[in-house]
């Protein structure tokens, strides 16, 4: 329920603690209305970036995927999605503004092909990817050119049915840490290596080499949809992950539609 005293508004908030992983996903395909409610949420800076999409329908997926983190993030901060404010690292990563006081808020995010994920945690640094699966002609080729070397010799072993499976396995596990680190690109592909057999588990086997550094991770599989194949990487163990749908885009904040 939202309450709202004089201008501003009071939403009902969650919480984290040091132990858990909250990841939220919802579909970017909403009514023209909801992009509306959402796009009021947004800064100038990011209405800006959404004008700069050519196409309409890529526009409003920009627009919903930061509104609904705007909206996310407010719920945690006990604020109104308008005053969450962002920084970004050199390769456009958002992190929340000093200004906010917030140290301990970690926070991921990932879309394909309509769908949006969040991954948020306290004092723990974390990468979440979701790709939707598709025919890659030459997913050899970008196998050979990313994945490591021990990676490889694991994918040539799959057979053909499994294969474009083990390819996303794979490119997700490692992108998902590549966005944990922080570190974008730059970081070497082929220099960590990860699972990616259909039907085992989602493992950080090794970082340069060493068992010991990639233990300091987890890495766990998620299931976002029929179609999409997704990971997580959370710094540090034993954690607990709790996965949920948000459905309700109507009602997750009270801005009013632009007249």
């Amino acid at each position: 329920m939202v309450t709202a005293i004089g201008t501003r508004t009071f939403l009902p908030t969650f919480a984290l603690t040091d132990n858990n992983v909250h990841i939220w996903s919802a579909s970017l395909e909403q009514p023209a209305r909801v992009v509306r409610r959402l796009a009021a949420v947004l800064s100038e800076d990011e209405r800006s970036r959404a004008e700069r999409f050519h196409f309409a329908n890529h526009r409003s997926f920009f627009i919903v995927g930061r509104g609904m983190l705007r909206t996310l993030l407010a719920r945690y901060l006990k604020l109104n999605p308008q005053e969450v404010q962002f920084e970004y690292t050199q390769n456009r990563k958002p992190f929340l503004s000093p200004s906010h006081g917030v140290h301990d808020l970690c926070f991921n995010l990932s879309h394909s092909a309509g769908i949006a994920m969040y991954a948020l945690s306290q004092n723990r640094r974390l990468g979440i990817d979701i790709e939707y699966v598709r025919s890659i002609p030459d997913m050899d080729q970008i196998a050979a050119s990313n994945f490591s070397e021990e990676e490889n010799l694991q994918f040539r072993t799959v057979d053909t049915n499994g294969k474009r499976q083990a390819f996303y396995n794979c490119w997700t596990r490692k992108e998902a840490f590549i966005k944990a680190i922080g570190d974008g690109l730059s970081f070497p592909l082929d220099q960590f290596d990860v699972s990616l057999i259909p039907g085992e588990p989602a493992r950080l086997l090794s970082i340069f080499g060493s068992e010991q550094a990639a233990g300091q991770w987890s890495m766990h599989e998620l299931q976002p949809a029929e179609g999409y194949v997704a990971a997580l990487v959370v710094e540090g163990n034993g954690c607990s992950i709790s996965y949920q749908e948000w459905t309700q885009l109507e009602s997750i904040h009270s801005v009013e539609e632009p007249k």
